[in-house]
């Protein structure tokens, strides 16, 4: 498990928080950079320590009420539309480019003197929708993954997931068990106690 959360990092598009280069090519490498930064987004702004502990795997949708990953979404959006350019590929390549008017209503360009400002708010919101769209669909096991936690298969408990070989091997001897369940450290002592 350990190897391929590490690979997973490697994988994901190389521009994040930063853009690329001044714009996208493609919706394509909009749409991946987007789901990049969704993945950092967890990993940067999500604290493991809220996470342990909780009954049950949260998912992206579960963390979007958080109120550190609103925080995020609106700070990623804001460094994306740094650039005019940049917000121009935004309205361009998003799907939602109309976001601002859904979020503002008529007044979505109330106050904009510009191209340049109406191009900024436009990207900014379809922004804001596609990172909380990519958000919403990464899945409990990846979020898990990504804060290197896992479920307890008893009590459905979070609990921290980053163990050693040696913690590993120590567990699956002292359990007696060729292929262990994945337990939280309470269900863990519980069925130590069981076994003697």
């Amino acid at each position: 498990m350990q190897i391929r959360r590490t690979l997973m990092f490697f994988v994901l598009p190389l521009n994040v928080y930063g853009g690329c280069e001044m714009g996208y090519a493609t919706d394509s490498d909009y749409r991946e950079s987007v789901e990049g930064d969704a993945y950092h987004l967890i990993s940067d702004h999500v604290d493991r320590a809220d996470v342990i502990g909780i009954n049950g795997l949260p998912s992206g949708s579960d963390l979007l009420g958080w109120d550190s990953v609103t925080d995020a979404l609106h700070e990623r959006a804001d460094s994306e539309c740094t650039y005019h350019s940049t917000c121009d590929d935004i309205v361009k390549h998003s799907n939602n480019s109309n976001a601002a008017f859904n979020h503002m209503g008529d007044n979505a360009l109330h106050g904009c003197k510009s191209n340049e400002e109406v191009q900024t708010r436009l990207a900014y919101y379809a922004y804001y929708e596609d990172l909380a769209h990519a958000l919403n669909e990464i899945g409990a096991e990846m979020v898990a993954e990504i804060l290197a936690v896992e479920e307890c298969e008893e009590c459905s408990e979070v609990f921290d997931a980053s163990k050693s070989e040696e913690e590993e091997k120590d567990r699956a001897e002292v359990l007696h068990q060729l292929d262990p369940k994945e337990l939280c450290q309470d269900c863990r002592t519980g069925e130590d106690e069981e076994d003697d």
